[in-house]
């Protein structure tokens, strides 16, 4: 027989993690139309300074306990992440489907 749990059961017995999704809104302005070249707009996106600083700055000033987990479809991206938060003194785990580094 077969017994179903309840998520906030799995929560109270801290088997699992509540999961806190928080979006980063940034002043990132493209100066031309992705449709034309999404190639160098991504680019663009992802090695922008300013706003890798903002979305690492929003991990680093978290006042919550447990695992902080960035997502990105960009390898990139999350490498440079990375180096922005292991010069905070953050223990980083980047991974993905070819990649997994410990920083």
């Amino acid at each position: 027989m077969s017994r179903s749990v309840e998520n906030k059961e799995l929560v109270k017995n801290g088997d699992i993690c509540q999961a806190k999704i928080k979006r980063v809104d940034t002043n990132f302005k493209l100066n031309f139309n992705l449709v034309y070249d999404y190639s160098k707009g991504i680019s663009e996106l992802i090695e922008n300074h300013d706003r890798n600083i903002l979305i690492a700055m929003t991990v680093v000033n978290d006042s919550g306990s447990g695992v902080r987990l960035i997502l990105s479809d960009r390898v990139q991206h999350l490498l440079l992440l990375a180096e922005i938060l292991d010069d905070k003194g953050f223990d980083i785990l980047a991974t993905s489907q070819n990649l997994t580094l410990k920083i």
